[in-house]
């Protein structure tokens, strides 16, 4: 199925699917023009009716709510000069689009609805976005300084520091940014201390009932008395729990030191079992008397018979 329309791209028929296709697009279209900020208040008739020049002043608009340099009266702007701003405008925003360069400019040049309403598509859902976007660009577009100028020194410093302020604006505004995205507004603040003042205004209310009805009762300066009495014997009472408390520790450590010291004695007990001093210093000399009776006859004995081994040996290994 063919649909004859006259908004086709640069008058060719267009396919039913196609058809349906462009009827979604203005649709999503007409609901972000007819919101704020721009507030267009069309439908599908009136802006199927614009003219040309009136759809383009649809798209430069929205480039105006983007970038206010964009302000024009598209009447008195001459056609090609529109469409050099419009095209390098959309080149900042890093828009491309999916005709040729030619025909894109050809395009805006004549109004073709197609191509508007395809810009329009792409711009409207992420029209914030671009609009930070714009800003950063007016900034951060590198100058293309050709080579053979940047071998003069002085332009070469020049150029590098030009890149320094790039990236240095760079890192200021993503600060600033990530600033805004933490702090308070300042109806937030207002609306915090407006807050709290009214908390403070309870309070001090609350604080005058309580001392009327104090003052009121009878006997006022024996309670207080009393309340002072008590809140010394409270406090006695907290000092005598602390003295308790450090008086358990001292038990328990002086218990922990007592039972180390019997599990000692017990072990020097069991080792020195029944002796005395007589029969202990009679075992110390039978002991003494093996040693020295080793050191005297045994071990001379046994390193003469070593001796004895080793010359026999070495007769032998001579005689071999």
């Amino acid at each position: 199925a063919v649909v004859s329309t006259q908004s086709g791209h640069y008058g060719r028929e267009i396919l039913f699917e196609e058809f349906l296709i462009m009827a979604e697009v203005i649709k999503l279209i007409l609901e972000h023009l007819n919101k704020p900020p721009f507030n267009k208040n069309f439908n599908m008739i009136t802006f199927d009716k614009l003219e040309p020049l009136q759809v383009l002043q649809v798209l430069n608009d929205v480039f105006t709510y983007i970038d206010d340099k964009n302000r024009k009266d598209l009447r008195e702007e001459l056609p090609e000069e529109m469409a050099t701003r419009m095209l390098k405008f959309l080149s900042l925003l890093n828009y491309r689009p999916e005709v040729t360069l030619e025909e894109f400019q050809t395009g805006i040049i004549t109004g073709d609805r197609f191509i508007v309403q395809a810009t329009l598509y792409w711009i409207l859902p992420r029209v914030e976005q671009l609009k930070t976007r714009a800003y950063l660009g007016k900034y951060l577009v590198k100058i293309d300084v050709p080579e053979e100028i940047l071998q003069d020194d002085e332009v070469e410093k020049l150029h590098e520091e030009y890149l320094e302020y790039l990236e240095q604006f760079k890192e200021v505004h993503k600060a600033t940014e990530a600033l805004k995205s933490h702090t308070y507004t300042t109806a937030d603040l207002k609306k915090d201390i407006s807050k709290m003042e009214t908390e403070y205004e309870q309070i001090v209310k609350n604080i005058d009932r309580k001392k009327v009805k104090v003052e009121s009762l009878e006997n006022l300066e024996d309670m207080m008395e009393a309340v002072t009495e008590l809140r010394k014997e409270q406090e006695r009472q907290d000092s005598f729990k602390e003295q308790k408390l450090s008086i358990r520790a001292s038990i328990q450590t002086a218990d922990t030191q007592s039972n180390r010291l019997m599990h000692q004695l017990r072990e020097l007990r069991s080792t020195s079992g029944n002796l005395t001093v007589q029969t202990l210093m009679q075992r110390l000399e039978d002991e003494y008397s093996t040693i020295k009776r080793m050191v005297e006859s045994t071990l001379p004995h046994e390193i003469e018979q070593k001796r004895k081994k080793y010359r026999l040996r070495l007769c032998v290994d001579t005689t071999a």
